[in-house]
């Protein structure tokens, strides 16, 4: 008879019994039976809020208590996007993975890698290219959850990503990256095993002082902008990306900061958008 050792939180079952971390979830399962046998050993910490940290020209004011299920309604309008751009995205088979190393490439640039020339880390689109990666990581990570063995159907694909992105985004940091840079969790982002690339990406965030609320509300905004891109001419090359010597992302978060967060809505920050690109980018 053959000896598995079970993931308790996805049901996974390894053959290799030295295994420490599960290869479909990424949790420590050491870690985790050893606090149920040994719950007087768990450290008990009071959780303080974070303080957003957003340049004060994205958000003003306090931030709201978003109350919606924010990991849902990410994923939900990442699949809105996609059907945009192909109505059958899911049977695609794109190469996330490709775009996710791209974008992972544009963020290592923005916080100064280079350490052979002088650069100055542009830590505010770090959080841009951060949230850019997060776009494509859902993406993948459906697709992953299309081809478990244990999925029947697209829907059923969904609920398991809402269901790994909110625990991975909501549990605390696992220790083999709890110490971690930037830069190597950029490379984990990209070698971890399925929904373990959502826990790097929780601790790149974590590394941007970027709250739940923070990546939320970052997520609408450039949801926003790429759903606006496609509709002007994004995928057949006339669409305009520089707003009078500012890229257009930089633009979009300044329309976001005059509403505030408080009053921010996807619907209006998309006709703010269509205003300004047809009055001060179109106007020649």
């Amino acid at each position: 008879m053959t000896n598995y050792k079970h993931c308790p939180r996805c049901k996974h079952q390894h053959e290799n019994l030295s295994v420490t971390y599960c290869e479909e979830c990424g949790l420590n399962i050491d870690k985790y039976w050893n606090e149920q046998l040994h719950p007087e050993e768990k450290e008990i910490k009071e959780e303080k809020p974070k303080k957003g940290t957003f340049d004060k020209n994205f958000f003003r004011g306090k931030q709201p208590k978003i109350r919606m299920k924010i990991f849902e309604e990410m994923v939900r309008l990442q699949c809105e996007f996609n059907k945009k751009v192909h109505p059958n995205w899911q049977e695609q088979n794109y190469n996330w993975m490709s775009a996710i190393i791209a974008e992972s490439g544009e963020l290592l640039e923005s916080l100064g890698y280079k350490w052979w020339k002088h650069q100055e880390p542009d830590m505010n689109n770090v959080k841009v290219e951060a949230i850019d990666l997060l776009h494509f990581l859902i993406s993948h990570q459906i697709q992953v959850s299309q081809e478990h063995p244990r999925i029947k159907d697209f829907n059923e694909a969904i609920k398991l990503t809402i269901d790994r992105f909110e625990r991975c985004f909501t549990e605390e940091e696992e220790d083999n990256i709890k110490d971690e840079s930037i830069e190597v969790l950029v490379k984990s982002l990209i070698v971890f095993y399925d929904f373990g690339k959502f826990n790097a990406m929780k601790a790149i965030f974590n590394r941007l002082e970027m709250t739940n609320e923070d990546i939320y509300l970052a997520y609408i905004i450039k949801n926003c902008l790429n759903e606006f891109r496609q509709k002007h001419g994004y995928k057949d090359g006339t669409y305009i990306k520089d707003w009078n010597g500012k890229e257009d992302n930089e633009i979009a978060y300044e329309i976001a900061s005059e509403w505030g967060v408080e009053d921010l809505t996807y619907e209006q920050l998309f006709i703010d958008l269509e205003a300004y690109y047809k009055t001060e980018v179109l106007k020649g």
